[in-house]
């Protein structure tokens, strides 16, 4: 049974494929094998992975198009590892990334890992940390905003206590559960390292789809933020109000998307009632 397995889950990556998986070939930590989740590629996937197949601690799973969090939990379903760490098809792990991740986790007693990343493409490449929070107050921390550059190193069993990675969101899935595994407290070690490398390309799931992106963050606030403030944290119940003023200006002047827009303005007002965010629409329009 391998310490650590790493799950590729990918769709239509074939053109970065490659990298990705030698990426984990080449990492100093030996003790791991590749779960490769092909989440329904139209392209030319299933052939690159081909040529991965013969290896023993290489498997390939095929199934239907489901988002990349259906991907990552077919891979962790499929693990027998104490370790999963996810590394998506056109992004790449720095050779060290494994095993900086499996000894801080050891060492600390840690659940799962935060990283530093680098972001790239062919003319950009800039390093960018985790902002953590100081003081020790992670859940206003993580509430307020996704402070975790990558999460991407976990104790396979985490996931049995705090849930899976959450299907039903495209976007803003990895700060669903940054919440989850905070607000239940499970230990967490920074590894102050760009071992992540993430690649931006034309054609992302967040690149241009600003709107889908800002549902999936109002599914966030009302899941977690709105949860919290109605059970009394007034902390959370302000940070939501902040959270929702912002969206519903942007879905009213951006999108003119006036259903969501009122709801947003509406909750906001109610869990923390401010006077300038009723002027500040009437001063937008008279400058």
């Amino acid at each position: 049974m391998p310490t650590v397995s790493v799950v590729i889950p990918t769709y239509n990556c074939a053109a970065y494929l490659d990298e990705a998986i030698e990426s984990v070939l080449a990492q100093s930590f030996r003790d791991f094998d590749i779960i490769a989740v092909d989440d329904g590629s139209t392209d030319h996937t299933a052939e690159v992975l081909s040529r991965y197949e013969h290896l023993p601690n290489f498997r390939v799973i095929r199934k239907a198009n489901g988002g990349p969090s259906s991907g990552r939990n077919a891979g962790i379903a499929a693990s027998t590892a104490e370790f999963v760490a996810f590394l998506d098809g056109d992004d790449l792990l720095d050779p060290r990334a494994l095993e900086l991740l499996a000894q801080a986790a050891g060492s600390q007693g840690a659940a799962w890992c935060v990283c530093d990343v680098v972001r790239f493409n062919e003319s950009f490449r800039q390093a960018q940390k985790s902002p953590i929070p100081t003081g020790g107050d992670y859940l206003a921390g993580i509430l307020t905003d996704n402070f975790v550059e990558r999460g991407m190193f976990f104790r396979r069993d985490v996931f049995s206590r705090v849930g899976p990675w959450p299907e039903h969101l495209r976007t803003r899935e990895d700060w669903e559960l940054f919440i989850r595994l905070i607000e239940r407290r499970e230990p967490f070690a920074y590894v102050e390292e760009p071992l992540y490398l993430y690649r931006r390309r034309e054609g992302s799931l967040t690149k241009g789809a600003t709107l889908p992106v800002m549902r999936d963050t109002l599914h966030v606030l009302r899941t977690h933020h709105l949860r919290l403030a109605r059970q009394g944290n007034r902390a959370a119940a302000r940070i939501f109000a902040a959270h929702t003023w912002g969206l519903a200006r942007r879905f009213v002047y951006e999108h003119r998307q006036w259903g969501d827009g009122l709801w947003c303005a509406w909750h906001s007002m109610r869990q923390d009632f401010q006077w300038q965010r009723i002027l500040h629409p009437i001063l937008h329009h008279t400058r």
